[in-house]
């Protein structure tokens, strides 16, 4: 028979998983008693009973589950009966619960931590898209989450990927370098609302999705539609965005990333020159001379609010012969007065004559200077 109070310290409630079978579970009004019950410890002790009797309590659970929204102490039981009150906790999430109960039963899931965003993980593959999303949410919030929404960029559901994607974006800072290189090969998906929450996603995760983001530019030689979201996204991205792309200018890309992540920092105006004026402190001589270059080709008037520009005619006495002639040439493209075979003479330095005659107005709109007449070149200066 079964007991209408249901006692879990009684002999029947005590016994061995294999031996507790239906008979010895406790009735619904027994189990409404015990959510009542002001003793947390009868409560706890009655849960773990449940747990132990597996699928045999899950109707009770479910009942626990359905109090939730009104109860607190009913989702406290269901944390406690382990993987039975777990499963019963995801049926709360979808469209058939109200708000409350949504949302009690996510709070719950949160504390059960691993076991939790297992759970979550599994319930963003139902097909209810209440569910999911509220998986995905809660998983965002949490530190064990994260792999799993990582794990999911792979789904073959497109739905699961832009979910996954979207989780990913509400976890800014809270993703390594590998998440962000998953998570940037979403910018090659099928669909383009999976590519375009993806880039979204890298843009909240600042020097972690930036490099991720100047990869795929850089990796994207067939795919102009990947090059042209990653270049919107760096470029969005403001000063982080523009690091990332000045690290193509090395090695170990080839000549076209090169050549185009120079052009992604000329169409970045006055943060784009920025950058480019770190890159002329590198110690890569490739890296300085295709900075220089690229700043020639640039909008004078951007270079010109560069804090430091001055430090540019430094290159005039590079240890390396093309980055100082490609300074030479920059330079005169900026419509900087060029200084005259005299001065040359008088400074014994290219960079003292150019220097001498630097002033901020120098830097001006034209970009040319309406003559061939190149100083340097006339007197065989070996920049």
């Amino acid at each position: 028979m079964v007991q209408e109070e249901w006692d879990p310290h009684s002999p029947a409630s005590a016994r061995t998983a294999p031996a507790l079978i239906a008979d010895d579970l406790p009735s619904e009004r027994a189990i409404l008693l015990t959510i009542d019950d002001t003793d947390s410890m009868r409560r706890l002790h009655a849960a773990k009973k449940l747990g132990d009797a597996g699928a045999a309590a899950a109707p009770h659970a479910e009942l626990l589950a359905r109090k939730i929204g009104s109860d607190r102490k009913a989702a406290a039981m269901l944390e406690w009966m382990g993987d039975a009150g777990t499963d019963a906790l995801i049926g709360q999430l979808g469209k058939d619960s109200d708000g409350l109960s949504q949302r009690m039963a996510m709070e719950a899931l949160f504390a059960q931590e691993k076991r939790g965003a297992a759970a979550l993980s599994r319930a963003m593959c139902l097909d209810d898209a209440v569910a999911r999303r509220n998986a995905v949410e809660m998983l965002s919030q949490m530190e064990p989450g994260i792999s799993h929404l990582v794990q999911h960029l792979r789904h073959p559901h497109s739905d699961v990927r832009l979910l996954s994607a979207w989780g990913l974006s509400r976890c800014a800072g809270m993703i390594s370098q590998d998440d962000a290189n998953e998570l940037g090969g979403l910018l090659r998906d099928p669909e383009s609302s999976v590519m375009e929450m993806a880039a979204q996603a890298l843009r909240m995760h600042r020097e972690v999705g930036a490099a991720s983001l100047a990869r795929q530019y850089a990796d994207a030689e067939e795919r102009s539609d990947v090059q042209e979201l990653a270049a919107e996204a760096l470029r969005s991205m403001g000063d982080v965005g523009a690091r990332a792309t000045l690290a193509l200018l090395g090695q170990p890309w080839n000549a076209g990333v090169r050549r185009r992540a120079g052009a992604l920092l000329e169409s970045m105006g006055t943060t784009g020159a920025s950058a480019l004026l770190q890159g002329l402190q590198s110690d890569d001589a490739g890296v300085r001379r295709r900075a220089v270059e690229a700043m020639g080709r640039m909008d004078a008037c951007y270079v010109a609010r560069c804090p430091h520009v001055q430090e540019l005619t430094l290159l005039l006495e590079d240890t390396d012969s093309y980055v100082r002639m490609s300074t030479a040439r920059a330079l005169k493209a900026l419509g900087v007065n060029q200084p005259s075979a005299e001065e040359l003479i008088a400074h014994h330095s290219p960079r003292a004559a150019v220097t001498d005659q630097w002033k901020p107005g120098d830097l001006t709109l034209q970009r040319s200077l309406g003559d061939n007449y190149d100083p340097f070149e006339d007197m065989n200066v070996h920049l």
